[in-house]
């Protein structure tokens, strides 16, 4: 992700991985100061981010919004590499990623790559889009449209891209049954993993974590 960002925008810099602000630990995957009306953030996010607990990422949220200059909005672009349900088919969509059991790494599954550069290029649409337009955020007063009341945008100009709808699956933002899920999820998958290690099962597991 960080070659793909800085071949598409090579006159912009980048940071990557880096501490948002002076004083703080938050660290984005990307960050660029597009003007001083726009920083744009890009995360990535994989499996929708639904392991994250609502509250923790309202609150990095607003530590970003909080080190900008003075009338600037934050536009985050949470971007998801693995497998979503496409809201307009309703089919679950692969991840674009594979992990290798022989070289410990993970990489582009060559059968996902148009899937790959299909996403990247919406991902680059994006980010030109907030560079050409920077954001504004909606606030209740300004407006009655169903963001105003949505509390992604307390702080962040919040763009989810090839996400599951998260909040459906987990309405309380965290809970019990959300825990045990997630849980029982990565005990499955170390066994899956541990069988395909020890055996002559597939080398390789479409996951990009």
């Amino acid at each position: 992700m960080r070659e793909f960002l800085a071949d598409a925008f090579p006159q912009y810099r980048w940071t990557f991985d880096r501490a948002y602000a002076v004083g703080t630990r938050v660290r984005p995957d990307a960050k660029l100061v597009a003007s001083k009306q726009a920083v744009i953030l890009v995360e990535v996010d994989e499996k929708s981010h639904d392991v994250r607990d609502c509250g923790e990422e309202r609150e990095r949220e607003r530590i970003f919004a909080k080190h900008v200059p003075k009338g600037a909005t934050v536009a985050l672009i949470r971007f998801n590499p693995d497998a979503y349900d496409d809201v307009v088919t309703g089919e679950r969509v692969p991840s674009c990623f594979r992990y290798s059991l022989i070289e410990k790494c993970v990489s582009v599954n060559p059968d996902r790559r148009e899937d790959w550069e299909m996403r990247t290029s919406v991902l680059k649409d994006w980010v030109q889009h907030f560079i050409d337009n920077p954001p504004e955020l909606f606030r209740p007063s300004d407006t009655d449209a169903p963001e105003a009341t949505d509390d992604r945008y307390k702080y962040v100009f919040p763009i989810e891209l090839f996400y599951d709808d998260v909040r459906a699956k987990w309405p309380n933002g965290k809970n019990v049954e959300r825990v045990a899920s997630n849980k029982a999820t990565g005990k499955k998958r170390k066994l899956e993993m541990a069988k395909a290690a020890s055996s002559s099962a597939p080398l390789y597991d479409s996951d990009s974590e």
